[in-house]
């Protein structure tokens, strides 16, 4: 596996995991997210090609460091009581998160045109789910939200799949050469 797909790998395990000791969350979600971000930046130096242009690759990169942000700010000052309503507030890192895996996956089926179908359930699952979480807080129903939250997961899982999935193969020749 390549070293950013590793990164991207343990990036989402860290982001997803959730341990809390006496108010204090261990692992906040933008560290994960920040390791992710780290991932990105080593796929593009390994030649993971991102089918966007420069302009939109400089826009993927400013959404993946608001992710870190957003995540990060909202993970601190939820611990001080600041924010109002904090759960309406967490649906923002939440539609980051799926600009910038969705990005991960169009990136990976440029690699792999087989995970064309798991882009698009990707897509489709975690676009409805978002909508549904949304509605689910005007609404105040918790188990939408803790069912929204479980879907979340999965489509990280999806996500995860893929990157898990990239093989580097040492044995192979360049294609530029295999060509020839």
């Amino acid at each position: 596996m390549k070293s950013g797909s590793k990164k991207i790998c343990f990036g989402l395990l860290i982001a997803s995991l959730h341990i809390d000791v006496f108010g204090v969350v261990l692992f906040p979600a933008c560290f994960g997210f920040a390791i992710l971000y780290l991932g990105i930046y080593t796929l593009e130096k390994e030649g993971l090609v991102f089918p966007l242009s420069e302009r939109q690759l400089k826009y993927y990169h400013m959404t993946a460091a608001a992710l870190v942000l957003v995540s990060g700010m909202i993970g601190f000052t939820s611990i001080l009581g600041i924010l109002p309503n904090w759960e309406v507030w967490n649906l923002l890192p939440c539609v980051l998160e799926y600009v910038v895996c969705f990005g991960l996956m169009e990136a990976y089926v440029l690699q792999k045109p087989s995970y064309a179908g798991l882009k698009r359930g990707y897509a489709i699952v975690m676009g409805v789910t978002l909508i549904g979480y949304w509605l689910s807080l005007f609404l105040n129903l918790g188990i939408w939200q803790l069912f929204c939250a479980v879907v979340i997961l999965i489509c990280r899982a999806m996500v995860l799949f893929a990157a898990l999935s990239d093989k580097k193969d040492e044995n192979s020749e360049p294609l530029q050469e295999k060509v020839l």
